[in-house]
């Protein structure tokens, strides 16, 4: 059980307070860029980090085969062009202030710490092999996946940060664009017949800071895939879809209840009710999920906890929303009756800032329509569109309030959706009938004619989404489309039928994560729905054609060849990767699937072998030759000795279920004592463990089989027998069955023929292979990172600073750290810790009630709190409990429990609690729904060292998760008000009046450091004077204030005679000691 020292301050952090494994160097580290240790005071440094010498690029060989491959097959590629290696230099500079006695976060002098370090990434293309190929299925990058395809692959499709455009070779494909912006349009090939990937801005830091090397899968004979996924039946609402900013998560509502689905693993991992029923709309937007609903005239905002759905903050004003357009920091709503466009603030917490601002009336501008929907443009201005069935409105309104409108009449009617495509700098806007609008927000104007019968009327979750690289998906009916933002051309359509789905009762919308649309309807239940796109199974072909198209390639055609016998033999996937005959490229064939060619009637034919004899020769058919010599004996036979013979085959091939590395399958022969003898047989081409054992189970009895080996010699008349042809030649009474491997018809007349013994049986085979011990390789996304700024009570007597205590944990089980950045300006970032380890967090979903006596056990009241990381099981003790452990942050209050009962999954109810730990007991009584849970682990937590000066300024923090960029993730305000230096409320506060009326006031410090009880010492000060203040309050105005260096003041009978008028019976006393950098501590207050 992980302890705080909670009961008694000062415990040594050393080991106890600090990162796990390797997070314990990343903190020295982190230790000397913040705070440099052995520095002098004023003393500025930089650091500058490793760097690339070379930034050239390892370029492939000129002259290098194209690959020519059949089936599916995973080749290497081939570098064809690259835009070198880019460095990017980042700067991070911090500034530590130090105060008296050296103390951190005092005023004194300052010194300066500027990291220096540098990232890489490149543009390139890589050649696969010869087109067209029907798919490329998957990309490796030095062995890590980039890009799956798969159909059972449900997650994400591509790597992050990694993008990729395939080529499959065709005769009319376009030149890239990446590498016409960096060669030019006329300088830029094709590459047509040419199988290539291009990845632009590929970030090599996974790689060594290098060029990876690439290889893919890749597929001539792919069966199209059309799966579709149901996330779960819990009914739905239409057209509710929205996104996290991520994209890891979409949400929907069914009734009043809203759900949260996992879009990479399609599952729903949160459902909430909300507190009203009637909820109107909802959006997402940076890194917020806002709710709307409405009662009567009155409409409820509320700001939802995008983790656990619990209400966050909550606004109530009057008007209907139409729709809710959600930023970082203000919520905008389109109201009914006469277009009110207003504004909500959100402060760091959260919660919405009042008084709510008008922002424009927009029927003040010339148009009686209310607006339906709205987005926000290129400069953050705000759009909005609404109409009638005969009108239709565009409206932009400015920060300042500035309105104009623009008539859409004569384009649209009834618009009432609405999305803005950064890529164009257009607007698209949806109205009645099906119609899409292109608008121009430079030229003020319609771009090109509308199109109809594509948008169907539930689109609105399709225009929250937006547009994705010049990509806008959109349905009606039962059709899906995808329109290119640029030509305005329907890029493909999609028939919903088609993947089993009988009612898509709202618009899709593309989620590039996955390559998948989501939408709600019916699909075997209600629910959402995830249709999966671009999905390829790679399959195999059969030998007959592979060995038809490469006899093509060296000049026969199909009238040349025979073929037909190896139709039913299926092959994987099979290689020509080095310049080679046709003979040598079918001979490996050949020796897989135990097949002869010969040359028969003209043709090239191909037989299988173990089939029936075709012929029966008798002893007189046997032993002919020319009149007067000698006659060839009936049979001649060569045996080979069983010592060299093999007693073990062992197959080596390319396993598809191995991602395509080499295999391995052993047959043996059992009871043989006269040979060791084992031989490898080497398979270039791609096959299954089962093809590879009973390969090598026939190669094996083959070689035994083939030991006897035949020469005879027939008469002309037997000419008919060719090689390939098996016969039974009759002798001494026995059969013989052989195999005729050769024939020359001499000039005498004889017919002599080669042979070996022939048993079909060998050729049969029911062996199943040894499955092959391997996890494919899968694109994981770690995931966005939940972040906690915990301006908390010091913990540790070493965090005696201006700073606050930082947590994280991830949203998915592949999460495995983040870096946390910080920055002043939303323009200069620099990167301030790292964690590898998760903090164990929840949210509450019931009130935690204030507590009758704090600093005592409170056994009446729980708490239930959902758990979004670990859990709170614990077999704790109240002697555990005294002893620091337990220790939970719930809202601003740090409290310990005894007992956590887990009341459902995730879901624990929180009992016999110790409250108001670390001077919190004034948020005893603040506590709200949805309050955030931390569980003060000394391992999870980490404190984030800040100069006195930054006390009270707003600061903007992102937690990137590795792997992620920092603009896709969601800012974060926190103002540190350095709560860890505020000394705690003074106690046991009495009055002593004498006989004049002077009333003399006592209490008893607490310490917020150093508080432990030894005998016959009191506590440590823990500040670097004694110092309080004592307010005297006539209801809630302080009429005075007296100023002490003791725990005592003496508050005169003229000073009350002033204050009040008279001597007071009873005053009422606010009691702070102060510390020397932020001032008053928290208030300790009685009526004396």
């Amino acid at each position: 059980m992980a302890v705080l020292a909670i009961a008694a301050a000062g415990a040594a952090i050393g080991s106890t307070f600090g990162y796990a494994a390797t997070g314990w160097m990343v903190g020295s580290m982190l230790g000397q860029v913040l705070f440099p240790g052995g520095s002098k005071s004023g003393v500025d440094q930089t650091t500058e980090g490793p760097r690339l010498g070379d930034l050239s690029v390892q370029v492939s060989t000129y002259g290098k085969m194209i690959p020519i491959h059949f089936g599916s097959v995973r080749v290497a590629g081939n570098v064809i062009w690259h835009g070198g290696i880019i460095e990017t230099r980042h700067v991070s500079t911090t500034v530590t202030k130090s105060g008296k006695g050296g103390k951190r976060g005092g005023g004194g002098s300052s010194s300066t710490m500027t990291t220096i370090t540098y990232t890489y990434k490149a543009s390139f293309a890589v050649a696969f092999c010869e087109g067209p190929v029907e798919a490329v299925v998957r990309i490796w990058a030095d062995g890590k996946l980039l890009y799956d395809m798969r159909p059972q692959n449900t997650g994400g499709v591509k790597a992050r940060g990694a993008t990729i455009t395939i080529y499959k070779g065709t005769e009319t494909q376009d030149a890239d664009a990446t590498i016409q912006a960096h060669k030019g349009i006329d300088l830029t090939p094709g590459f047509r017949g040419l199988a290539y990937a291009v990845f632009k801005d590929l970030e090599l830091a996974d790689f060594g800071n290098r060029m990876p090397n690439i290889t893919a899968e890749i597929t001539k004979s792919a069966s199209g895939a059309k799966p579709a996924v149901l996330a779960a039946n819990t009914g739905y609402s239409y057209d509710s879809i929205v996104y996290s900013t991520s994209g890891e998560f979409l949400y929907y509502r069914s009734g009043n209840v809203i759900h949260k689905v996992d879009t990479i693993g399609g599952r729903v991992v949160a459902s909430a009710p909300m507190p009203h029923p009637y909820i109107r709309t909802m959006n997402t937007g940076g890194g917020r999920l806002i709710v709307a609903s409405f009662e009567g005239n009155n409409s409820h905002l509320y700001n939802i906890n995008p983790d656990t759905l619990s209400v966050i903050g909550t606004s109530v004003k009057i008007g209907i929303p139409n729709d809710v357009i959600v930023t970082a920091n203000t919520v905008y709503t389109l109201d009914f009756f006469g277009g009110p466009v207003w504004s909500f603030e959100l402060d760091g917490d959260g919660q919405f800032v009042t008084p709510v601002k008008l922002v424009a009336r927009l029927d003040d501008h010339g148009s009686t329509c209310d607006a339906a929907m709205g987005c926000i443009g290129s400069g953050g201005e705000l759009w909005a569109v609404g109409g009638t069935s005969t009108t239709s409105a565009l409206w932009r309104i400015g920060a300042d309030g500035d309105v104009q409108v623009f008539d859409l009449s004569s384009s649209v009617q009834d618009a009432d959706r609405i999305t803005y495509d950064p890529g164009t700098g257009c607007l698209f806007i949806a109205g009645s009938g099906g119609v899409l609008l292109k608008w121009s927000i430079a030229a003020a104007a319609p771009v090109g004619e509308p199109l109809t019968a594509v948008v169907g009327p539930y689109s609105t979750s399709a225009f929250r989404r937006g547009v994705k690289e010049h990509s806008f998906w959109c349905s009606y009916g039962n059709t899906v489309r995808e329109i290119d933002t640029v030509t305005l051309a329907t890029s493909r359509s999609i028939r919903l039928i088609d993947w089993g789905i009988t009612s898509m009762n709202t618009a899709v919308s593309l989620e590039p994560l996955c390559n998948a649309l989501w939408g709600l309807g019916s699909f075997h239940g209600s629910g959402a729905i995830k249709v999966l796109l671009d999905r390829v199974a790679a399959t195999g072909t059969t030998v007959d054609l592979v060995v038809a198209e490469i006899a093509g390639m060296s000049g026969l055609g199909l009238g040349d060849l025979d073929v037909s016998a190896l139709a039913d033999e299926s092959v994987r996937g099979y290689i020509i990767g080095r310049r080679s005959t046709a003979r040598s490229c079918i001979e490996q064939l050949m020796q897989a699937f135990q097949f002869d060619a010969v040359e028969s009637g003209g043709i090239l034919k191909f037989v299988k072998r173990g089939s029936v004899p075709c012929l029966t020769l008798g002893e007189d058919d046997l032993a002919a030759g020319t009149p007067g010599e000698d006659k060839c004996p009936p049979l001649s036979i060569t045996r080979t000795q069983d010592v060299e013979l093999p007693v073990l085959v062992n197959a080596l091939y390319i396993n598809p279920d191995a991602d395509y590395q080499q295999g391995h399958q052993q047959a043996r022969r059992l009871a043989v004592a006269t040979t060791d003898q084992s031989i490898t047989v080497e398979l270039p081409m791609v096959i299954t463990d089962t093809q590879a054992i009973q390969l090598a189970e026939r190669v094996l009895y083959t070689a035994w089989t083939e030991r006897s080996r035949f020469e005879l010699c027939l008469m002309r008349r037997f000419v008919r027998i060719e090689p390939t042809d098996v016969i039974d030649v009759l002798e001494n009474g026995s059969a013989n069955r052989l195999r005729i491997t050769g024939a020359t018809l001499g000039p005498d007349g004889v017919y002599k023929l080669k042979a070996v013994a022939e048993d079909e049986e060998v050729y049969v085979s029911t062996r199943q292979g040894a499955a092959t011990d391997f996890e494919p390789a899968v694109i994981v996304f770690q995931g966005p990172t939940t972040l906690y700024l915990l301006d908390a009570p010091m913990l540790f007597d070493d965090d005696n600073d201006a700073g606050f205590y930082c947590a994280v944990h991830g949203q998915t089980d592949a999460w495995r750290g983040a870096t946390i950045y910080a920055s002043s300006d939303d323009v200069t970032w620099s990167d301030i810790t790292s964690f590898f380890g998760e903090a164990t967090a929840g949210a509450t979903t019931t009130v935690l009630p204030d507590c009758p006596r704090w600093g005592s056990w409170d056994r009446t009241n729980t708490v239930e709190v959902r758990m979004l990381r670990g859990d709170l099981a614990s077999a704790a003790t109240e002697l555990d409990v005294l002893n620091g452990g337990n220790a939970i942050l719930i809202g601003n209050e740090i409290l310990q429990f005894v007992i956590a009962e887990e009341i459902d999954a995730d879901l624990y109810r929180l009992s016999n609690l110790l409250r108001g730990r670390r001077g919190t007991e004034g948020a005893c009584g603040t506590h709200a729904e949805g309050d955030r849970l931390v569980k003060l682990d000394s391992v999870a937590l980490q404190r984030i060292h800040m100069a006195s000066s930054t006390i009270g300024q707003p600061y903007l923090y992102k937690a990137v998760t590795f792997g992620q960029f920092l603009d896709e993730v969601s800012v974060q305000r926190f103002t540190n008000s350095a709560r860890g230096l505020k000394p705690y409320a003074p106690v046991q506060i009495k009055g002593l009046r004498d006989g004049s009326g002077n009333l003399t006031l006592t209490w008893v410090r607490r310490a917020r450091m150093a508080g432990e009880w030894r005998d016959g010492v009191d506590v440590a000060l823990g500040e670097a004077d004694e110092a309080y203040e004592v307010e005297v309050l006539n209801g809630t105005t302080v009429v005075r204030t007296l100023m002490t260096s003791e725990p005592m003041a003496v508050y005169s009978a003229a000073e009350q005679t002033a204050d009040f008028g008279s001597v007071q019976s009873a005053v009422t006393v606010r009691i702070h000691q102060k510390n020397a950098v932020v001032g008053r501590g928290f208030p300790g207050e009685r009526r004396i």
